[in-house]
């Protein structure tokens, strides 16, 4: 498989559009890896990945946090709905080429620190433990709304 980031391109822009996360949240990091920088809490307890996705060719963001003892992920596009911050397409996180990738790196930065103040502390645990919840409701009407009457309900239908 071919290196994506041979020249060290995302690399070289994600991290400054990143670097919020060190300067006004006091994260450490990153720790660098060809096409992912990872930031991390100082209390330990919450992790940020930007990533390369190389085979979609998208900047994805995932923020893990303990919850209850385990390492729970939450998509960056899912915390800025639900913070209400605007719809998934303000994220232009879409890769064109190399040549134009300050834009989509710029933008998803530009998301990440809005949603983060609503992250921050026991607030931001139980903002994120209110968002497991509703995931897993949204996930239970999923499944109710495919049956019918116990039958799988036809594609057709």
């Amino acid at each position: 498989m071919p290196k994506i980031d041979e020249d060290g391109l995302f690399r070289s822009t994600a991290r400054p559009a990143f670097d919020f996360l060190v300067t006004e949240f006091g994260y450490a990091g990153p720790t660098d890896q060809e096409s992912e920088l990872t930031y991390d809490s100082a209390d330990g307890l919450t992790a940020v990945s930007v990533l390369l996705v190389w085979n979609q060719w998208d900047i994805h963001v995932t923020v893990r946090r303990i919850i209850d003892g385990n390492w729970r992920k939450f998509d960056l596009v899912e915390l800025y709905k639900a913070c209400k911050l605007g719809p998934a397409q303000d994220i232009r996180n879409q890769v064109r080429g190399f040549a134009q990738i300050a834009e989509p790196v710029g933008s998803t930065a530009a998301a990440l620190r809005k949603v983060m103040p609503f992250l921050q502390g026991s607030a931001g645990a139980e903002f994120l433990a209110k968002r497991i919840e509703q995931r897993e409701q949204e996930w239970q009407r999923a499944k109710e709304q495919r049956f019918d009457k116990g039958r799988p309900i036809r594609p057709d239908r």
